[in-house]
């Protein structure tokens, strides 16, 4: 089935028409949105106009997550209860100020 596509390449094919509207909008009973695709692509769920490849309000569920880059070399899982600088090869427990972790580990 093609969406605005004569000839579609896949079993769900959308092409966006008018770059200035999303690919794909899915909104709430309440008129939240709940899932978006914007014209370049990036994907928001629980967010109007993602400023990301893919940007979640919320917090996302996993078993596994693997990431080969982390933004500008830092990650932090929860609200400061686990925290690692790539910069200064710090770990901070219960904190995102590894000057004053509870425990901080140098490489």
């Amino acid at each position: 089935m093609g969406v605005g596509e004569a000839n579609p390449a896949a079993q769900l094919a959308v092409t966006n028409l008018d770059s200035s509207q999303d690919i794909v909008s899915f909104t709430g009973s309440d008129g939240s949105t709940v899932f978006v695709v914007d014209d370049s692509g990036q994907v928001g769920i629980g967010v109007t106009n993602p400023s990301a490849l893919l940007e979640v309000a919320g917090t996302i569920t996993a078993n596994i997550i693997a990431a080969d880059t982390v933004s500008a070399n830092r990650l932090t899982v929860g609200d400061g209860v686990f925290y690692a600088d790539g910069e200064t090869n710090k770990i901070a427990i219960g904190t995102t100020n590894v000057s004053t972790a509870d425990l901080s580990l140098y490489k």
